[in-house]
């Protein structure tokens, strides 16, 4: 039963990955014959095609760019591209349930043959250039096919829902406003795009790249709205109440950051003020109200925390170090206003009881005095 389970698992984990490489391989064939090449080494756009698959699952690259082979890395990945190996997966592992009839053992053996699989990707796809990291390629993709493979109860998830979809509000308020900046910007995006000079195929595929990474911008959004801050290399700081950028790479995206200090953003504090109270009116409401208060706080700094680390890191080159939100700052306005709350919500009670307690002793007192004089 076990052999037949492994085997099963195994035969779906490579469906699920062929899924996705080969149209990946497709894609990276036209762009390696369209562009062109000076080895004419067909092994380039395979090897491209796995790094591709590599990056929907959020895996790290080290790499040494020619022509100097100068050190960098590549650790911010787009966020959005990771829906469709969730999507696959999902699909391999139902599917090797309904085989095997053993949903647990199907998600176990199939998370570790995934696992496996991408690090062998990585290995094999390892070149002089660019190098996918191990430890990233073992535990992002178990991660993420884990995370696919969670099929909760409703009812264990409702404390939670309000939570994740306030949050998921909020960030895409940010995204919203981050795309009226990029419009505002036009001037600025069209020079970025023509330094770039993508191409028809290559134009396409930065499109769809740069349509990928909108959940990292939504987050990066929020992170500046908040007084938390973006940084875009080391020494810089991009906020409301602070403006200090050495220059942006031709990336599209980069043309909706702001051009000068804005104080007056900071007014979207408002927002996380509002889901705050939110959160402590439900948790008040409740049968027990400090755990569901405990849970939902701790549920938010995980997002927060999550986020905003999947939407920051190193772009290419150690002058791009760090890029993206201060996430811990974030975690720490949140976190601020959360336990000011818990306490308002604690200790607000007593007070009511005590104000409650002395009204009744005022009044008992006249009373008494009303008796007397009679």
């Amino acid at each position: 039963m076990a052999a037949r389970i492994l085997l099963i698992t195994l035969q779906q984990a490579l469906r699920s990955v062929a899924l996705l490489i080969f149209p990946l391989t497709f894609i990276a064939l036209i762009a390696w014959a369209t562009a062109g090449s000076s080895s004419g080494n067909t092994t380039d756009p395979i090897r491209a095609a796995a790094w591709l698959w590599l990056a929907s699952h959020l895996v790290h690259f080290s790499l040494a760019l020619p022509p100097a082979h100068i050190a960098g890395a590549l650790t911010i990945l787009p966020i959005a591209a990771a829906l469709l190996p969730i999507t696959i997966i999902r699909s391999g592992i139902s599917r090797s349930a309904e085989v095997t009839g053993n949903l647990r053992a199907s998600r176990i053996f199939f998370t570790l043959w995934y696992g496996l699989i991408s690090v062998a990707l990585a290995l094999a796809s390892s070149s002089e250039p660019i190098k996918a990291d191990l430890l990233t390629a073992a535990i992002y993709p178990v991660l993420i096919a884990l995370v696919a493979g969670i099929s909760l109860p409703v009812k264990r998830l409702q404390i939670l829902r309000f939570t994740y979809w306030s949050w998921a509000t909020i960030v895409g308020l940010a995204g919203v406003v981050a795309a009226f900046s990029l419009f505002a910007h036009h001037a600025l995006l069209h020079n970025l795009t023509v330094v770039d000079q993508p191409g028809i195929v290559g134009g396409a595929l930065l499109l769809a790249i740069q349509i990928a990474y909108l959940p990292n911008v939504a987050i990066v959004a929020l992170g500046y709205f908040t007084g938390a801050g973006v940084t875009m290399g080391a020494h810089t700081a991009l906020s409301p109440l602070h403006f200090s950028i050495h220059g942006i790479p031709a990336i599209p995206l980069l043309a909706a950051l702001p051009n000068g200090k804005h104080p007056l953003y900071l007014i979207s504090n408002i927002l996380i003020l509002v889901l705050v109270v939110a959160q402590m009116v439900r948790a008040r409401r409740s049968i027990h109200r400090y755990r569901s208060a405990f849970t939902e706080i701790a549920f938010s700094l995980v997002l927060i925390s999550l986020g905003g680390f999947l939407a920051s890191g190193e772009l290419l080159t150690k002058e791009m170090s760090p890029v993206g939100v201060r996430w811990w700052y974030i975690d720490a306005i949140y976190a601020s206003c959360a336990l000011l709350a818990l306490m308002v919500m604690i200790a607000m009670p007593s007070l009511v009881s005590n104000i409650r307690a002395r009204r009744a002793e005022r009044n008992e007192q006249d009373l008494s005095e009303l008796v007397e004089s009679e």
